[in-house]
C-alpha cells in the first residue's frame, strides 16, 4: 500500500512539474510578428465579390483597393508536387484551369502579403510534408516572399516542419466557445505544448472562439483572426496590439489600428 500511495505521489508531482515548466516556458516565451503593420485588414481569399474565391483577379482588386495582404486556400498535389489554389478538393478550376500558387507569386507576389491556409496538410505523410515545405521554400526564394509568406494549419506536427525549415507559421487553434471548465483548460495546455514544440509565429483563431480564456493565454503572441464582415466586430479586434491581422470579406483596408481609437 505504501509503495502504490509513493508511486501515485511521484506521478503527481512529476505533472505538476510539467504544468508549471510549461506554463512558465510559454509565458516567457517571445515572438517577433510576422506582420506588424497599421493595415490589419487583409483580403479573405482575395476580395472575391466581383471574381470569385481564391482568383487572381481577386486577389489582384484585393491589393488595388489597399489591402496590404491576401488568405489564400492552398493544398499541396503529392502526384505532380505543386501547390494548388482551391479550397476544396477536387480542386476547383479558375477560367477551365487549375491555379498554381506559383502563378499567384509570379503575377501578385510583389504587392504585398499572403497568409497560406494549407488544407491538406494534415492529411500528408511526414515525408510528403517535409518535400511540401521544400517546394514552398524554393518558391518563396525565388520570388523573394520568404518575409512575405504565412503557412496556417491545425496540424502541429506537420506545420513544425515547416518552421523548423524557416518559414513564417500560424498554429490554428479551435476552442469550443460554449464550453468552459476542465476540458477546455486541458485543450489550450495542449495547444501551449504543441506551440512551444513547434515554435510557431502566430495562432489564428476564428472570432467566434476568441474567448477570454484565448485571450488571456495568448495575449503576449501574435494573433490572426478570421473573419469578421462587421465594422463593429472590426474595430473590437483593430486595437488590439496582440492581433495583427484580422481577415475580412469586406473592403475595411483602410482602417488603421495603429490610430487612437
Amino acid at each position: 500500500m505504501k509503495k502504490y500511495f509513493a508511486t501515485v505521489v511521484a506521478v503527481v508531482l512529476m505533472v505538476l512539474s510539467l504544468v508549471l515548466y510549461v506554463n512558465r516556458s510559454f509565458t516567457r516565451l517571445k515572438v517577433t510578428p510576422f506582420y506588424d503593420g497599421c493595415s490589419k485588414v487583409w483580403g479573405h481569399a482575395g476580395y472575391f465579390k466581383d471574381h470569385g474565391k481564391n482568383s487572381l483577379p481577386g486577389i489582384r482588386q484585393a491589393f488595388d483597393l489597399g489591402a496590404k495582404g491576401v488568405e489564400l486556400d492552398v493544398h499541396f498535389d503529392v502526384e505532380s508536387g505543386r501547390f494548388i489554389v482551391s479550397h476544396n478538393y477536387p480542386y476547383k478550376l479558375k477560367d477551365g484551369k487549375l491555379l498554381l500558387l506559383e502563378d499567384v507569386f509570379r503575377e501578385s507576389g510583389k504587392r504585398g502579403y499572403f497568409w497560406l491556409d494549407f488544407k491538406n496538410l494534415k492529411r500528408l505523410r511526414r515525408k510528403e510534408a517535409r518535400r511540401s515545405s521544400r517546394s514552398l521554400l524554393d518558391m518563396l526564394k525565388t520570388y523573394d516572399l520568404e518575409e512575405k509568406v504565412i503557412v496556417e494549419s491545425k496540424s502541429a506536427l506537420n506545420l513544425s516542419i515547416f518552421s523548423k525549415a524557416g518559414i513564417h507559421t500560424s498554429y490554428w487553434i479551435s476552442v469550443n466557445r460554449e464550453k468552459d471548465g476542465f476540458g477546455t483548460s486541458l485543450r489550450v495546455f495542449s495547444f501551449k505544448v504543441m506551440f512551444l514544440y513547434g515554435r510557431f509565429s502566430a495562432v489564428s483563431i476564428d472570432h467566434r472562439n476568441y474567448t477570454p480564456l484565448v485571450d488571456e493565454t495568448f495575449s503576449h503572441l501574435p494573433v490572426h483572426i478570421f473573419t469578421l464582415n462587421n465594422e463593429e466586430e472590426v474595430l473590437k479586434y483593430l486595437y488590439r496590439k496582440n492581433v495583427k491581422v484580422i481577415l475580412s470579406d469586406e473592403n475595411y483596408y483602410g482602417l488603421d489600428g495603429c490610430s487612437d481609437p
